[in-house]
């Protein structure tokens, strides 16, 4: 059987580009690019995304929620739910290795996952 998975994905777009981390391995999507995302348990989803944004050296505001996808792989049934977020860049942090910016043209190229490329194509 497989397992339930949902994902609060935060959707930081600055010039028409988005905000993407490097996914850690080992885990779902492991080394792949993505937006900054928690795993959410019983509760508001919204709430998860203030810590792994803070991880990140990131500062922003979580709006609301803007986009779903829901995929079925081959061990898990995947939610993403994408909340839009103000972003407030802290010093230093789009230096970082494991961050980069990308447009919409540059997703498939730049090594992101199809149920997250879909996932932002609803914006």
């Amino acid at each position: 059987a497989r397992r339930s998975v949902e994902l609060a994905c935060a959707l930081v777009a600055r010039q028409g580009r988005w905000l993407l981390v490097r996914r850690p391995a080992p885990g779902l999507f492991a080394g792949l690019w993505a937006p900054p995302a928690a795993e959410v348990g019983q509760g508001e989803p919204r709430q998860a995304l203030p810590a792994v944004l803070d991880r990140l050296g990131l500062r922003c505001a979580v709006g609301p929620e803007v986009a779903r996808v829901t995929r079925t792989l081959t061990h898990v049934e995947l939610t993403l739910r994408g909340f839009a977020c103000e972003p407030r860049l802290a010093a230093g942090a789009s230096a970082r290795e494991e961050l980069r910016w990308a447009g919409p043209g540059e997703l498939g190229a730049a090594g992101v996952p199809t149920a997250v490329r879909r996932l932002l194509e609803q914006l």
